[in-house]
């Protein structure tokens, strides 16, 4: 666990490689664990490193953390490879909807969690250039938003937001968006 933390700080800082080195350490020692679930989030951690650089190990190690444990954010982050890479949409379609499955079964689901996913159709749709509909799922993230603690998403959320507005000619609600994402960073960077 204590290399996974290291992997993910380093990761946050940018230093890919050093994380890409702590995230190797930690799937050593995990694969002689019974936890094979955290097995699976340290796959899903290395995919992060590696989305940018070697797309296509990225999405070697999302298909394991799959075969290892079909949870929501193992299908969502599937899902986003495909969306961010705007490739393959359908299957992006495909893992959203099993997402959904799980979470319409499931009776106390994790708000961020909610967020991200709603996002993530929120992307799927721009890529499609269906931004109404872009538009109710990000709309939805931005609610579910406060219930985590990452600035960057919810910055990503208000701007795809703003984005999806303006593409709709809605240019009173993106100017209303960029606002609030002005007034939450600025209270951010002073705090």
């Amino acid at each position: 666990r204590l290399y996974l933390e290291f992997s993910k700080t380093y990761y946050t800082m940018g230093l890919h490689e050093i994380s890409l080195k702590f995230n190797s350490k930690a799937m050593f020692y995990a694969r002689n664990t019974k936890s094979k679930n955290y097995l699976s989030y340290i796959y899903l951690v290395r995919s992060f490193n590696l989305s940018d650089v070697q797309k296509d190990s990225a999405l070697f190690y999302l298909y394991k953390a799959k075969s290892i444990s079909k949870i929501t954010s193992n299908f969502n982050s599937l899902a986003y490879h495909y969306i961010s890479h705007n490739q393959h949409l359908d299957s992006a379609k495909i893992y959203l909807n099993k997402s959904s499955k799980i979470y319409n079964q499931t009776k106390d689901v994790n708000k961020y969690e909610l967020s991200i996913f709603n996002y993530y159709y929120g992307r799927l749709y721009i890529n499609e250039k269906q931004y109404s509909k872009a538009v109710n799922y990000l709309e939805k993230a931005l609610l579910y938003c406060s219930y985590g603690k990452n600035r960057q998403h919810l910055m990503n959320v208000y701007d795809a937001l703003a984005f999806s507005y303006r593409k709709t000619g809605n240019l009173q609600k993106e100017k209303q968006i960029l606002d609030e994402y002005k007034k939450f960073n600025d209270l951010y960077l002073l705090s």
